[in-house]
């Protein structure tokens, strides 16, 4: 028996765009639904549907581009979907399934990629999932910012760099990559306001005796932890915070100078300050 599928309009249109003056038609009798209301494809006339809605009666007409703004709704059989199917190319596939396994994750949260983001994060994660393999530190930079445009980032992507950061360390080959991988990993815990727990993973690099970490990388995490110590201050204005977030960018800047993340986190220290 058939059941109605939702295809996204976009995805319509773009089949649409193929003959538009064979396939508009073809939309007659199907559902749609925008933002606000629900509608049915009475007709057709040139580029224009006719539209009438769902519950009040009134009707519309609107370009058959603007379906991109909403959902349709086509029986499973109707030969239009097999149509749309064998006409995606490579990308738009790729795209589709990226979009899924992102919204099924919930990596991302409501945070909406661009579609060559959502390609490009599913590619690294696939390799993943599927192989154990773990992404370059290039790639770890690039999916990091992408965790992070989430406000606040998720418990799952700090969980996935985590788990990175483990796989590195376990490996012979990539054991040198660790700090960089916690270094990533600390930052996104700040982003997921969670900074004691970054607070903790800074310190499990720099108090170990086990792991070598270089001049530039200690700085980073050291101003790492005075963000994190200044995150925490907002919240219950402890002036003890402020004052170790002092020691560690004065430590920081002992060790390698002035470098743009350092400089900002000290004009932030400097405003909350000035404001105690």
């Amino acid at each position: 028996m058939s059941e109605l599928q939702e295809v996204e309009g976009s995805i319509v249109v773009s089949w649409i765009d193929s003959d538009p003056d064979r396939r508009i038609g073809r939309l007659v009798g199907t559902d749609f639904a925008d933002s606000n209301d629900e509608w049915l494809i009475e007709g057709s006339r040139g580029p224009l549907l006719l539209l009438r809605h769902a519950g009040a009666g009134a009707g519309k007409s609107m370009r058959y581009e603007a379906l991109a703004d909403g959902t349709l709704y086509l029986l499973s059989d109707d030969p239009i979907l097999s149509e749309i199917e064998s006409e995606k190319s490579p990308f738009q596939k790729a795209l589709e399934e990226a979009r899924l396994h992102l919204k099924r994750s919930g990596l991302c949260g409501n945070a909406v990629l661009a579609d060559t983001q959502a390609v490009s994060l599913f590619r690294v994660l696939q390799r993943w999932n599927l192989e154990a393999i773990v992404p370059t530190i290039e790639e770890a930079y690039f999916v990091t910012d992408l965790f992070e445009i989430a406000a606040p980032s998720t418990r799952q992507a700090c969980s996935l760099l985590e788990q990175w950061t483990l796989s590195v360390a376990r490996s012979s080959e990539r054991r040198h990559e660790t700090v960089s991988f916690g270094i990533q990993h600390a930052s996104l815990l700040r982003a997921a306001n969670r900074p004691d727990e970054a607070i903790s993973v800074v310190s499990g690099f720099c108090d170990s005796r086990s792991i070598v970490i270089g001049q530039s990388p200690r700085a980073v995490l050291l101003t790492i932890r005075a963000a994190a110590l200044m995150d925490l201050y907002e919240r219950d204005r402890k002036p003890e915070r402020l004052d170790e977030a002092e020691r560690r960018l004065k430590n920081a800047w002992a060790i390698e100078g002035a470098n743009e993340f350092l400089m900002n986190t000290y004009r932030r220290f400097d405003a909350l300050k000035k404001a105690a």
